[in-house]
Formats: structure tokens, sequence, C-alpha cells
């Protein structure tokens, strides 16, 4: 009496294919993630009214990398591509 192994083609298959939808599952949330950021906000004075061409200035310490923005009538302002 001999006993044969099921661990054919078959199951090396299946393993294989659960791997390639795992991975096509996991990858878009690999590519969704940014490498910049984006900050806004407004300037007020004490007051609490807003100013209006205000030069805000974000710097990175360890690049030295500066963006520039102007804050608009309504005090806001917006800095991207960090």
């Amino acid at each position: 009496m001999k006993i044969r192994k099921k661990f054919g083609f078959n199951h090396f298959s299946r393993a294989i294919a659960f791997l390639i939808a795992l991975v096509s599952f996991a990858a878009p949330s690999v590519f969704a993630q940014t490498t910049t950021g984006t900050i806004r906000g407004t300037v007020t004075g004490s007051n609490g009214a807003p100013i209006p061409s205000a030069q805000i200035v974000a710097r990175n310490v360890t690049t030295g990398v500066t963006r520039n923005a102007l804050s608009n009538d309504a005090g806001g302002y917006t800095l991207v591509g960090l």
C-alpha cells in the first residue's frame, strides 16, 4: 500500500494565486501615501482681527529649505509642498 502526497502543482498554483491577490490588495495603500504636507492657518492680531499681507515662513531645520507665503485679506495662508 502506497501513500501519495497531494502537494503537487495544484497546491503550489493556489498558493501563488493567493500571494498575488494579497499583494494586489496591499499595493494601492502603499502608493496612496504622500511624502509632502500642507500647512494652513490664519494670522490674527491680539484683538482677533485678521492681518492681511503678513509674511509666513516655514523652515526645515534639518535641510534649511524654506517655504514662504503671504496671508490673504482674511489673514489666511497656505504653505504647500512641505
